[in-house]
């Protein structure tokens, strides 16, 4: 549902304001309601209308952005597929080979690192999702990489008769990546702290970006992004299943997406212009040298 409608002296105050003030006359949950202002979103929820140039006379456009769901409950809930499917899968399997071992152990590890990342960790810019939106999070974790690579990986796989050695080295790749993958997490929540006087919950604070460093930030974007590539091909590579390659080249995919966009808003943002820094020209997206 979208509609435009003109303010009039009552709904004058912040964009908060005016989004309670219009969810109670719909009926509606304040996060299912999105504001516009000559085609530009109104996403500062703090701020004053009049400081956007807003005065009463303005026609605003207001739109329903059907049931919603918290961000950070969206990420617990698709992480927590792969820790209840792929037990089961492995436990009702036969004998185990030391490789199926060792990358149950992983997945379960990177698993219940992100879901601990979600809860303690992350500053999520927006409070809720669509819940419609979410649907694909579930496909993705659940059924591809918690019932598609569990079941061959425990039920069809195929022995690629590492040496003891590889399949340690492997793990030990695969955890190196996720301590850099969690380094870069801390780095970017670092600059959503709040200052001294600041509203931790203010949504100018959570969704503030700086120009992260380290970590393999100095020669990409999204390091982050980077890591978890590796961290993927590395389980892949070990694993050798149809399914985790399969798995690692969607992720590449996605993340590659993800990274392109993240890089252009940096470059935008930070252009060096009114004493706001510039961007570091030389970086890439995601790939570093390449993409």
């Amino acid at each position: 549902m979208c509609i435009r409608d003109s303010i009039n002296a009552e709904y004058m105050g912040t964009i908060r304001e005016l989004k309670k003030k219009i969810a109670e006359r719909l009926n509606l949950s304040f996060y299912r309601v999105a504001l516009s202002y000559e085609n530009t979103p109104l996403s500062l929820d703090e701020k004053k209308l009049s400081e956007v140039n807003i005065n009463e006379d303005a026609t605003i456009v207001y739109k329903d952005l059907g049931p919603q769901i918290d961000w950070r409950t969206v990420y617990i809930l698709e992480y927590l597929g792969p820790l209840l499917i792929q037990p089961a899968l492995y436990y009702f399997s036969g004998p185990k080979h030391l490789v199926q071992k060792v990358a149950f152990g992983l997945a379960m590890f990177h698993f219940i690192k992100r879901i601990l990342e979600s809860a303690f960790l992350h500053v999520f810019s927006k409070e809720t999702m669509p819940l419609y939106g979410s649907l694909r999070n579930y496909v993705y974790y659940w059924l591809w990489f918690g019932l598609g690579t569990g079941v061959e990986s425990y039920f069809f796989w195929k022995n690629p008769k590492y040496p003891s050695w590889v399949i340690y080295a492997l793990a030990g790749l695969f955890l190196v990546f996720q301590f850099l993958n969690f380094q870069c997490h801390k780095t970017l929540a670092s600059f959503r702290k709040p200052k001294a006087n600041e509203n931790a919950e203010s949504e100018e604070v959570k969704s503030r970006r700086g120009i992260p460093t380290g970590w393999g930030f100095d020669t990409v974007s999204c390091a982050n992004y980077f890591w978890e590539i590796c961290i993927w091909t590395t389980y892949a590579v070990l694993n050798r299943t149809k399914t985790s390659y399969a798995f690692v080249l969607t992720t590449i995919y996605v993340l590659v997406q993800w990274a392109l966009k993240r890089h252009r808003r940096y470059r935008k943002e930070f252009d060096g212009k009114e004493g706001r820094p510039l961007y570091p020209k030389n970086r890439k997206a995601i790939i570093p040298f390449i993409i």
